[in-house]
């Protein structure tokens, strides 16, 4: 079991930040499908402070491209290299990702992230 100092957090969290800084937000369904894609400012978050990674405003989709349930979002930096992956969840579930009310979406909707926190734990 590895314990990281908060320092070391911080740290960790800073170069995934910076590795994302102008790239985007694939949400996909279960069948691997991307339903909308977000763009990520640059820079992607503020400096980690206490382990917690809060990211800047994400640009919403006018129109998302598909119909169904998201499942996952894949995170890539501005060249297109795919940085993490993660789950996706309605507000009461566990997961990285949590939409409020319903992970279902339809095509043509608009559709963004209010907020995006990463934490280590």
């Amino acid at each position: 079991m590895i314990e990281l100092s908060p320092t070391a957090a911080d740290a960790m969290l800073d170069v995934l930040s910076q590795l994302m800084d102008g790239g985007n937000i694939e949400l996909m369904a279960d069948n691997g499908r991307v339903l909308a894609v977000l763009q990520l400012s640059s820079p992607a978050a503020m400096p980690a402070v206490d382990g917690v990674l809060d990211f800047q405003y994400i640009i919403g989709e006018d129109a998302a491209l598909g119909t169904g349930d998201i499942t996952t979002a894949r995170i890539f930096g501005p060249t297109g290299d795919q940085i993490f992956s993660c789950d996706v969840g309605d507000d009461a579930s566990d997961a990285v990702i949590k939409l409020i009310g319903t992970t279902k979406i339809y095509r043509g909707q608009k559709i963004g992230l209010d907020s995006f926190r990463l934490a280590m734990p």
